[in-house]
């Protein structure tokens, strides 16, 4: 019985190329015990760690991982180590992570106590008591409510309250509490002012904020009171960058969290690089192999998330142990299994002994990794943000936002890069790797465009469709891309700096995002990363059909390569 070639293609679907399995468990180990990566912003701040400090972590960590990634790969293609520093950088991973459960939260400061005196007088007629406050010395109120002799200046709008410990004639004790918003936003004309000449009138509207215990909130006689003055932040507000970067409890949060990062992406790299030796001429395979990451990103993902909704029900905090635990295992697995991996990078041969050669293609990739990453840092730090305005100003009482969220993460990795990636070999040696490129751009695109016309939140779904060809065909086309245009015994070079250029992407994202947000509003943000990326794509285009037709008015008859993997790239494949 004969079998068509394209029934036995088919078969090939489904049959288990052992040499690549030792890589699909690394991908999916690593990159289940990496899922944890989501929780690491809430968890540091729960912490203490503000929000400012949390960008500060996070900026650094995509400049460090980008240099050392480079840095990582140049070391393994000049020593021919790339074994071996898989290894130490997978142990630097598992041990970041281990360090970073087990440290301390930030200690929140309290300000001294300060002597001062407070007289509360009565004025004529009317039951509205007067605060008078002698000179306060020089004190810092938390560091954004400066006393110093006597002079206030306000450098904050954020709420402060003061607590004063007073004691009357016979020693009798009277607690005060102000509230900073009553004593000085209703005063103005206070502000900057010597307090031991003026004094701040608290009317009735203002009772609130001004208790003393022991004392009849209506004034009818004049209170004398020696006070010590506690300058204190209220429950949940952040201690502030200055006071962060004066602990050393943050430093620790810090260097484990860039050395997270940074040990992620090296080891991917690495791994990348040995992964495409495997692979050789089928290189265009490589998103089958790589889509065990995703599944494994996906699968523990979902079950660290609710297995920590579960235990952290009616507890003060979010207890993420569940997921601390799963991590720790699958990265010391995974550790142990990538020390079995055996595999000899090729060296560099006599031809080409200068390794990386600038050249036009490499450019271009250099261009669409920092292009798209610029597009996904953006989605992946503000898309919930601008999907849970368009949810409330859909429907005010919207309350089905975690699950949508869900939704919209389950089919990232389900719908979108889990297939997409296992097609990605048919979508690349149809179209090529530069023309693949350009699919992926328009799909981009699509995306952010559509995003920022959404009124019904739901919609976001059909959005999400776009993910697996703007996301999973791109990163398997990127990597593979990478791969051909590398020089033998530079892959872990050319890997590494195609992904720092998509690490320093997704960061030029996070921050112009930010700006963009800030001036234009969420559906206006997303529509100018829309255009921009689409801009980007039409040149893209452009550039590379006019490159192709170029190359071949000066060279003749266009040849189609023999290696199928290489598909059509040599239209613009500088060699």
């Amino acid at each position: 019985m004969k079998v068509h070639a394209g029934n036995s293609q088919e078969m090939e679907i489904f049959k288990i190329n052992k040499a690549l399995l030792p890589f699909k468990v690394h991908y999916f180990f690593k990159n289940g015990g990496s899922a944890f990566l989501s929780f690491l912003a809430p968890m540091a701040n729960q912490r203490g760690i503000s929000a400012r400090g949390v960008g500060i972590i996070w900026t650094a960590h995509t400049i460090v991982s980008s240099l050392s990634n480079v840095l990582f790969g140049s070391l393994a293609d000049a020593y021919k180590m790339h074994r071996l520093l898989l290894i130490g950088i997978c142990g630097l991973l598992t041990s970041s992570y281990t360090m970073f459960f087990f440290l301390p939260a930030i200690p929140q400061p309290t300000a001294p106590a300060v002597e001062t005196s407070l007289s509360v007088q009565c004025l004529s007629n009317v039951t509205s008591p007067r605060l008078c406050f002698s000179k306060l010395h020089n004190h810092n109120l938390s560091s954004f409510l400066s006393c110093v002799d006597g002079q206030v200046e306000l450098q904050s709008s954020r709420e402060e309250s003061w607590e004063f410990e007073c004691f009357s004639e016979g020693q009798k004790k009277v607690g005060i509490h102000i509230e900073r918003e009553h004593l000085f936003f209703k005063n103005n004309s206070e502000l900057g002012k010597n307090l031991s000449e003026k004094c701040i009138t608290v009317t009735e509207n203002d009772i609130t904020g001004l208790s003393y215990d022991d004392y009849e909130t209506a004034c009818d006689k004049d209170i004398y009171l020696q006070c010590k003055n506690d300058c204190r932040r209220l429950e949940d507000e952040p201690i502030y960058v200055s006071e962060l970067l004066a602990t050393t409890e943050f430093w620790l949060n810090a260097i484990c969290i860039i050395f997270i990062y940074v040990s992620i992406d090296a080891s991917s790299s690495l791994v990348d690089t040995m992964c495409f030796v495997v692979l050789g001429k089928d290189r265009h395979m490589y998103g089958r192999t790589r889509m065990f990451g995703a599944l494994g990103w996906g699968v523990m993902g979902a079950i660290m998330g609710g297995l920590v909704n579960l235990v952290s029900k009616n507890q003060p905090d979010i207890n993420y142990t569940p997921a601390m635990i799963i991590t720790a295992v699958f990265l010391l697995f995974n550790l142990i299994y990538t020390a079995t991996i055996r595999v000899n990078v090729p060296g560099k041969q006599g031809t080409n002994p200068h390794g990386i050669k600038l050249s036009f293609p490499f450019v271009s990739l250099l261009a669409t990794a920092l292009i798209q990453g610029s597009a996904m840092g953006f989605i992946w730090t503000f898309e919930f943000i601008y999907l849970k305005s368009v949810a409330l100003g859909w429907d005010p009482k919207f309350s089905d936002l975690n699950l949508l969220q869900g939704l919209c993460v389950g089919m990232d990795c389900f719908v979108g890069e889990v297939p997409f990636m296992f097609f990605s070999a048919y979508i690349i040696k149809r179209l090529s790797n530069v023309h693949t490129f350009s699919l992926t751009l328009v799909a981009m695109s699509f995306r952010l465009l559509l995003c920022s016309f959404i009124k019904n939140p739901w919609v976001f779904l059909v959005a999400h469709l776009f993910h697996g060809l703007s996301f999973g065909v791109f990163f398997a086309n990127m990597v593979s891309y990478a791969n051909l245009l590398a020089p033998q015994g530079s892959q872990a070079t050319m890997q590494s700096t195609v992904m720092a250029f998509f690490t320093l992407g997704k960061s030029l994202g996070s921050f112009g995002g930010g700006v963009l947000l800030e001036k234009l509003g969420g559906a206006g943000a997303f529509l100018t990363m829309g255009l921009i990326v689409s801009f980007y794509a039409i040149v893209y285009v452009i550039v590379h059909l006019s490159h192709t037709c170029f190359r071949r008015s000066t060279q003749g008859e266009y040849q189609k390569p023999i290696d199928q993997g290489k598909a059509d790239v040599e239209d613009s494949l500088d060699t």
